[in-house]
């Protein structure tokens, strides 16, 4: 990071930001590449909520991993084509879609999970460990809307 002086964009909150996720989602790509998986983060996130919350509306789900109903949509029907997920009909509200986590899913996080999890210790073991509570809590707080 360049240390001119009046520079100003190494300042700015959204720049080191966008940089840091940046490299968060090349480092992701090229680990699930690395296994096999053509796999976004989104995709990742969707399949992770799912292990956690079980069958759940798509409305729901978008809440969860914060996306938009509408982009939501074709990213699971795309999820589904790979056999990660199924979209079914909720038998109580017939207008309502339920997803479900396949087994093909539960296998994508088998294997990507761990590695991911080690990534993550990677990348915060720069800081110390009570730097890493602070920064993740910070970051928390900062996403709340």
């Amino acid at each position: 990071m360049p240390e001119q002086e009046g520079l100003g964009l190494y300042q700015h909150v959204g720049h080191l930001l966008r940089r840091l996720n940046q490299q968060s989602v090349e480092a992701f790509l090229e680990l699930s590449q690395s296994q096999g998986y053509a796999i976004s983060p989104p995709q990742y996130a969707a399949l992770l909520a799912l292990q956690e919350l079980g069958p759940c509306s798509q409305r729901r789900l978008g809440q969860y991993i914060a996306m938009e109903t509408s982009n939501l949509h074709g990213l699971l029907k795309r999820m589904a084509k790979q056999g990660w997920l199924s979209i079914g009909k909720d038998p109580q509200h017939h207008r309502r879609s339920v997803i479900y986590l396949e087994a093909e899913g539960e296998a994508v996080l088998a294997v990507l999970t761990p590695l991911i999890e080690k990534r993550n210790l990677a990348v915060l073991s720069k800081l110390s460990d009570e730097e890493q509570e602070v920064f993740v809590a910070l970051l928390k707080k900062l996403q709340e809307v």
